[in-house]
């Protein structure tokens, strides 16, 4: 669910939504464990976000799986009507 829920404001901008494809799903969910981990417990006048250098793997992952949705929808766009 919180994917979608991510996906709204990528979605409102008229592009398509990042698909984590299942067999990276693990993956991305070790990324997300370790920028909670980085960034620490929210506290009154600290960051809420973690150093930029724990972001950059992450930011690397959601443009390829971008890419991804991007070319996915774009094969898709191009390819002939069925007929039902």
């Amino acid at each position: 669910m919180a994917r979608l829920v991510a996906n709204i404001p990528v979605l409102k901008s008229g592009y398509p939504p990042i698909l984590i494809p299942a067999e990276r799903r693990e993956e991305y969910i070790r990324m997300l464990w370790e920028i909670d981990m980085a960034a620490g417990r929210a506290a009154a006048g600290s960051p809420l976000m973690p150093p930029d250098g724990v972001l950059s793997d992450f930011k690397n992952f959601c443009s390829e799986a971008w890419n991804l949705s991007k070319n996915l929808v774009a094969g898709g766009l191009g390819a002939p009507e069925r007929s039902g």
